[in-house]
């Protein structure tokens, strides 16, 4: 039985903090975790990656872990964690998909990937390198996990391609913990202390979790005019440039908050920590973070926060 090489995996999404979990986890002395992200399971290559697990793993109580950000998106990878990892807890991060596409794009292009034009990225094709805007519908992902009903209301919330997409459920037993990556970045120290220790309780871990340092992936230039000739072809999605798929995107934000925050969140197995900040994040998705022409900052002025919920600025409405 391979279920003891894996306790925990880090399965989506990308660029919504798997890569400062990995690189936090693997700082810990109680956890046992690969450097490298673990993606086999999406490959059908599960026997590799029980043998690699098997012989890398250290001796000792550890509670060992990986990192595949892409396996939520795979049939195959969530049908070996039926098969071979029922009790594997998962752990899940989102993030305002305006945002999340933009940090995608400019990714791709730190590492010198030759992008097409943002507003073509509707859908993923070869060219794309996996970005595009139907990635950002977390929301039709998590309701491929099976552990909603799925009724004419919950579909009513889904992209129109969701009749393809959820003729395979997976129907998983596995816990799952449900962050949103402000969560990681959390300013709030008592609000950030909370979240640690929601996520050492969530993983049994015996020791109180330190700070979290926030790590970057991707290409570091150290020649100054090079990183600048390569920030030249970043996009900012705020720039009215962009307005056409940030309208996309900004669709798949509302029905993947109201659907999260409805459907999924209730779920028993489904945990996160500080509900009421929680909610507040996912009803900030149905804000545009670029309106009124500004940057994210704009949006984030016109709320006042606290450590239990955030209200806008201009009224007494509760978000």
């Amino acid at each position: 039985d391979p279920q003891w090489l894996i306790n925990f995996a880090i399965i989506g999404f990308p660029k919504c903090g798997t890569s400062t979990l990995m690189h936090y986890f693997r700082n810990n002395p109680e956890v046992f975790m690969d450097k490298d992200e673990r993606c086999e399971l999406g490959s059908n290559q599960h026997v590799p990656l029980i043998r690699s697990l098997y012989e890398k793993s250290s001796v000792g109580n550890y509670v060992r872990g990986i990192k595949c950000p892409s396996n939520l998106e795979s049939d195959l990878a969530m049908e070996k964690y039926k098969l071979y990892f029922p009790k594997t807890d998962l752990i899940l991060g989102i993030r305002h998909p305006v945002k999340w596409f933009e940090s995608f794009y400019n990714h791709r292009i730190q590492n010198h990937f030759k992008m097409p034009d943002a507003n073509s990225l509707m859908g993923c094709f070869r060219g794309s390198y996996n970005v595009c805007a139907s990635r950002a519908d977390f929301h039709l992902q998590f309701a491929k996990l099976g552990k909603t009903a799925l009724t004419e209301a919950e579909l009513n919330l889904m992209p129109r391609r969701h009749e393809r997409s959820l003729r395979t459920l997976y129907n998983v037993t596995n816990r799952i913990f449900l962050y949103e990556v402000d969560q990681l970045a959390d300013k709030n120290q008592e609000r950030a202390k909370n979240f640690r220790g929601d996520l050492q309780r969530y993983l049994y871990l015996r020791n109180e979790l330190p700070l979290m340092p926030w790590f970057k992936p991707g290409r570091k230039h150290n020649n100054t005019s090079l990183q600048v000739k390569v920030d030249e072809n970043k996009i900012d999605i705020c720039s009215e440039d962009f307005k056409t798929i940030r309208e996309v995107l900004m669709k798949s934000a509302k029905d993947a908050s109201r659907w999260i925050l409805e459907y999924f969140l209730p779920v028993e197995s489904v945990v996160v920590s500080n509900e009421i900040y929680f909610h507040t994040l996912l009803a900030n998705w149905e804000l545009d973070p670029c309106e009124d022409g500004g940057s994210y900052k704009k949006t984030a002025s016109r709320l006042n926060c606290t450590t239990y919920g955030c209200y806008l600025a201009h009224g007494n409405s509760s978000l």
